[in-house]
Formats: C-alpha cells, sequence, structure tokens
C-alpha cells in the first residue's frame, strides 16, 4: 500500500533505522553480548552457540508482523482503489490558536521622531534611558530605527503631508501640548553643510501612553527633531506572514521566529515538510470515504481517515477510514429505501456517535483491543455504539489491511485527515484521543470546533457571518467560527498541530455536493459533522 502511496505523489520519504532489517553482526567477537531473537512483541536471549528454536509466527501488531506482512506484499490496499484515487491539489495552512486569534493586533499610538543620522543611536539611548525597563520589551518586534524608504506608504504619506506635533525648527511647533522650543544649535555644533546635508532617519521612542509629546521635546532638545504620532502594532507577531502583513500597513515588523501564543515555527515546518507529500492523497480518500457512505445514503457527505505516519514503512499509511452515517438508523427504523431519506423523516440532526470522526477513532479502539488481545479477532461483533464496523467497500479495505502496530494510547502519534472541521463533540473526541496532527478542509463556521477566530457580533448580540475583527484587525479569516480553537489551548491536557486543506481546485464543498438539509441551508450552515 505504501508503495502505490508513494508512487501517486511521486515523492518517497527517506526512513529512519528502523525500517530496515538490523543484519546479525559477523562474529562473537564483535558481539559481546548474547544473540537476540524476536519472537512477536518478546526477546528470547540465547546464550552464544546454543540452539535457536524455530520462530514463532509473529503477533499482530508487532514490528515483526507489519514487516513481514510489507514483504509478502499481503500489506497492500487493494491497488485497483489507489490507481483509481485522483490525488487532490492543494496545500495545508497552519490553523491559528484560539491564543493568536484574540490577540490578533493591537495598536498603539507612539511617538515617531524624525532625526539626523549621526544622531539617531544617541537620541534613541536617551529616549531607552528615560522608559521603564518593561516598555522597551513592548518594542522589541519592531525597527526601532527605519530609513524613509523602508517604511509603509500610508507612513510615508502622513510624514509628507501632516504637521508635525513638534519641529524643532519652527518657530511657534503646532503642538498641542505647547511644548518648549529647544535652543538653536551652534554653528561650531553644525553637522556637514547645507550642500550634503545628513539624511534623516525616524526612530520610534515611546507609546503616548508612557512619555508625552512635551517630555519628549524636552528629553530631545539638543538635537534637530520632528515629533509625529502613529499607529504601531504593539504586539509581536505570530508568523513571517503577519509580520509582513503589518510592515505593508503600519511599521517594519520582525518576526523573531518565536510564537507565544501557539506551536513554535520549527515543529510546523517540520511536520508540513513529512505531511506535503502524501497530503493530496489522504484528503482525496477522506473525499472517497465521504462518498461511498452518502452515495448509499447512510449520512451527509463527511469523512475521515486515520493515518500512521511512524517512519516503520517507506511512508505514512492509513489505518482507518470512515463515512458520516448518522441516518443508518433512522433508514433502518422507518424501512425506507437504502439511496434516499425524504425531508419530512429528518426529524433530528441524526445519531451524533455516527459522524465521520468518532466512527474513524472506534475503529481504531477495536485495533487496539484486537492487538491487545482483549478482543479476539474472529469474535463477530455488530457495529455497536460508534458504529465501528466497516460499511463500505473503502472502509473495509483499509481496515482489513491496516498496518496499526501494537501499544501506544488509542490515537497517539497519528493523523486524523477530514473533509470538513469537526464539530465541538468530535473536536473534543480527537483531542482526547491524543492525535498528533488534525487536518481538515472545510470551515463549519456554525458547528466547528477547532476554528481559533469567532465571529463578530452585531449590536443585538447576535453573531453573524460577516467578516470579522479581532481586537480591530478585520485581515482575519471571514469564514470565522464559534472560536474555540480545541487543538492548541493551555487549559486543555493535551496539545496537537491543526491544518486547513485549501484546495486548488473545486474546493471540496463544491466536490462533494451533499443533499440540502431541507431548511435551505448552506453545507457550512447544516448538521454538525
Amino acid at each position: 500500500m505504501h508503495k502505490t502511496l508513494l508512487r501517486l505523489s511521486q515523492t518517497r520519504r527517506t526512513t529512519d533505522a528502523i525500517s530496515t532489517p538490523h543484519k546479525p553482526l559477523p562474529s562473537a567477537e564483535l558481539n559481546p553480548h548474547p544473540p537476540t531473537t524476536l519472537v512477536g512483541d518478546e526477546e528470547m536471549n540465547t546464550p552464544s552457540g546454543a540452539v535457536v528454536p524455530p520462530q514463532a509466527e509473529a503477533s499482530p501488531g508487532s514490528l515483526a508482523f507489519a514487516e513481514a506482512r510489507a514483504e509478502s506484499g499481503t500489506a497492500h490496499l487493494d491497488q485497483e482503489l489507489l490507481e483509481a484515487l485522483e490525488a487532490r491539489s492543494g496545500k495545508l495552512q497552519i490553523l491559528r490558536t484560539k491564543a493568536e486569534a484574540e490577540s490578533g493586533l493591537t495598536l498603539v499610538e507612539a511617538h515617531i521622531v524624525c532625526v539626523q543620522s549621526p544622531d539617531a543611536n544617541d537620541a534613541k539611548k536617551l529616549i531607552d534611558s528615560a522608559l521603564p525597563p518593561h516598555a522597551i520589551s513592548h518594542l522589541q518586534h519592531l525597527r526601532r530605527v527605519a530609513k524613509y524608504d523602508f517604511l509603509p506608504q500610508s507612513v510615508k504619506d502622513h510624514l509628507d503631508t501632516a504637521t508635525p506635533k513638534y519641529d524643532s525648527s519652527s518657530p511657534s511647533s503646532p503642538s498641542t501640548d505647547e511644548a518648549p522650543r529647544p535652543p538653536p544649535r551652534s554653528k561650531g555644533s553644525s553637522r556637514g553643510s547645507s550642500r550634503s546635508r545628513p539624511r534623516r532617519l525616524y526612530v520610534i521612542a515611546a507609546p503616548t501612553m508612557l512619555m508625552s509629546t512635551t517630555e519628549l521635546a524636552l528629553l530631545l532638545q539638543r538635537y534637530t527633531t520632528q515629533i509625529h504620532v502613529l499607529p504601531i502594532p504593539y504586539t509581536p507577531p505570530s508568523s513571517q506572514d503577519e509580520a509582513q502583513l503589518w510592515s505593508e500597513l503600519y511599521w517594519p515588523v520582525a518576526f523573531k521566529a518565536h510564537n507565544p501564543f501557539g506551536p513554535q515555527p520549527v515543529f510546523v515546518t517540520k511536520a508540513l515538510e513529512a505531511m506535503t507529500p502524501t497530503a493530496g492523497i489522504f484528503m482525496a480518500l477522506a473525499v472517497k470515504a465521504a462518498r461511498q457512505t452518502h452515495d448509499a445514503g447512510y449520512g451527509e457527505a463527511f469523512g475521515a481517515v486515520i493515518v500512521d505516519p511512524s517512519a516503520c514503512f517507506d511512508g505514512p499509511v492509513p489505518v482507518a477510514a470512515a463515512g458520516d452515517a448518522r441516518w443508518r438508523d433512522s433508514r433502518q427504523s422507518i424501512s425506507c429505501n437504502a439511496a434516499t431519506l425524504s425531508v419530512d423523516q429528518r426529524t433530528h440532526n441524526g445519531n451524533p456517535a455516527y459522524h465521520a470522526a468518532l466512527r474513524a477513532i472506534g475503529m481504531i479502539a477495536k485495533q487496539r483491543l484486537t492487538l491487545s488481545q482483549e478482543l479476539p479477532q474472529s469474535e463477530p461483533t455488530e457495529h455497536g455504539f460508534f458504529l465501528d464496523q466497516p460499511l463500505t467497500e473503502l472502509e473495509e479495505s483499509i481496515y482489513k489491511d491496516s498496518q496499526l502496530l501494537r501499544g501506544g494510547y488509542l490515537c497517539s502519534g497519528l493523523e486524523i485527515w477530514l473533509t470538513d472541521e469537526p464539530c465541538v463533540m468530535c473536536s473534543m473526541a480527537i483531542l482526547h484521543s491524543r492525535f498528533e496532527r488534525v487536518i481538515f478542509g472545510e470551515r463549519m463556521p456554525a458547528t466547528g470546533g477547532m476554528v481559533g477566530e469567532k465571529f463578530k457580533a452585531d449590536a443585538r448580540g447576535k453573531e453573524h457571518n460577516s467578516k470579522p475583527e479581532v481586537n480591530g484587525d478585520s485581515s482575519v479569516d471571514p469564514k470565522a467560527g464559534l472560536g474555540y480553537g480545541l487543538f492548541w489551548r493551555p487549559e486543555l491536557n493535551w496539545k496537537m498541530l491543526a491544518w486547513e486543506w485549501i484546495d486548488d481546485n473545486e474546493g471540496l464543498s463544491d466536490c462533494l455536493k451533499p443533499r440540502s438539509n431541507g431548511s435551505g441551508s448552506s453545507r457550512n450552515e447544516m448538521v454538525h459533522v
């Protein structure tokens, strides 16, 4: 299966040493320890020279069992299913945490001092000495001294047209604070002639809440200065893209490669590099899982695929897939045709335990029980509370040939790929299952639990879908949601990385084309995922 996945993605990842069988050492002199024979998941130390009994058949879930299946080809997914699968084209975009969304962009008014280039550093040091220590730390993400050419166009326009709050060269400075005009500099202290005047630099002095224009003018009275007041970003950016946007709008900002509100960039980059080669394939698998259960009339067009990204083989492999089946019990209870369920017969949102994410997690739980021998592999089971039995061809193929290894807590170390943002209930189930990563295709603003941005409320306190603002920032995604951000919150006992899949084609919502729920609502407003 993994070879087919890699061929479809036209990439190949390098694997850890665990993917290569260990070769025996050439002689006992180079191996002071007794040889070890792997039997299932147990190690048996054999004295040197002793006869090693025939190796028992490796138990399901062990590394030896998985490697043997991979070598024999019995672990491969149905080739026809994968060959007919067309990988989706798109990109992964890291999801903003709730803290990132709430921090957003905080603007404060600050004094901008225009000073001659030779005096810039001295003026900056003098200003810093007059400020409390904590004030300087809030300015570390800003370029304190900037050339005119590097300033945003809006700032240039203000400096060129607006009257400064204070101008040391003006006989009567138009300052509302009535700042005293500093004494003129003597001719001997003049720097350069009129033919070669030194260029001017612009220094962020301090927020106006920490120092008035009058105080700043008195402090800098020995220099030829102009003082302007402009808004600057007071909080540090959480990403390089955010830093670039703020630099284009307000003032040159530096991204320090440290995110105080979410996962550190180094972990995000490493995970993204590992996920990108097969991202389109796993999203296509989730779409296929959604289509099959939807076409069978079991539920809405939502799908989930759970992937083991460990480097035990040549690449990540799917270990469970499930489509939404919320209407299956309703169809059975009314004995209606399996392909249709009328709007009148939908008196509720279906069985929430049969959501795609919960079904996929249930399949992993059943595999864990089987591998731990708490549930005999041959034991016939009904669909159970979470409908954890495969219903479609794709679900059966992946479940039957799953290479999930023994050990670990439920979904620890695994990824879950979903066609749509999971609802609040499924988001908490994903969190408590301890996934390593979660990726979804379409936002669900009315029901989703992963997105950290929140709806803007109108004057009546009613949430709506218009472009939201976070602390005055109207640049956040217009498809905001409930604002729970249930993947990275300090008060929860687990954190995981979350991405949104941005499809290059018609988008997953148009691709799946689900039925209406009878109220004229769009896909983003209908029942929970």
